[in-house]
């Protein structure tokens, strides 16, 4: 998700390269593609981690008990 990301930094505004643009030129329509199929990994990811936070990471912590120290999520966010 970065990498593509930068990369579509770079297919925008001053660009970079050659997909250098400016104010003037709109980015490709591929351009959009990629940003709406990055924000759906996004997503996806989000609740897999969520997923960690809630379900596996409490579940590893009662299996482990006694034997490695519990690990935190640092805040509860």
């Amino acid at each position: 998700v970065y990498m593509n990301l930068l990369w579509l930094g770079g297919a925008v505004g001053m660009g970079a390269g050659d997909e250098a643009g400016s104010a003037d030129y709109r980015p490709r329509d591929v351009a959009y593609e990629i940003l709406a199929d990055q924000k759906r990994q996004l997503e996806e990811a989000k609740v897999e981690f969520r997923k960690h936070l809630e379900t596996d990471i409490p579940s590893f912590n009662r299996q482990m008990q006694g034997r490695l120290p519990a690990i935190t999520t640092g805040g509860g966010r």
